[in-house]
């Protein structure tokens, strides 16, 4: 092998090393960046709330009866959902058998 071809592989192995280091430094990417919506908005979900509270006071409150299903209605899909974790019965599948003598 030649001397040249070490030093090429000696530059690039030592540019995939900085690239890495540098690609995975939260410090230095986070200079660079801005903070997404999300991060601006991190933990002030309380006072979001309490202010749509005094601007619709009522807006939580239900006073009529729930809406839903009719209860006969109901029951039959509560049933189905739950015999739907059953174990089912069910004949083992027969092994195919495949002939490749020919």
């Amino acid at each position: 092998m030649d001397k040249s071809f070490w030093h090429l592989i000696k530059i690039l192995l030592a540019g995939m090393i900085f690239s890495w280091s540098v690609g995975c430094s939260s410090t230095w990417v986070r200079e660079w960046s801005q903070p997404g919506l999300t991060e601006l908005d991190y933990g002030h979900s309380v006072s979001h709330n309490k202010a749509e509270q005094i601007v619709n006071p009522p807006g939580g409150r239900s006073t009529g009866p729930p809406l839903g299903l009719a209860p006969q209605t109901g029951q039959t899909v509560y049933n189905t959902y739950n015999k739907s974790f059953e174990r089912k019965d069910q004949e083992k599948p027969k092994p195919v058998i495949v002939d490749l003598s020919q």
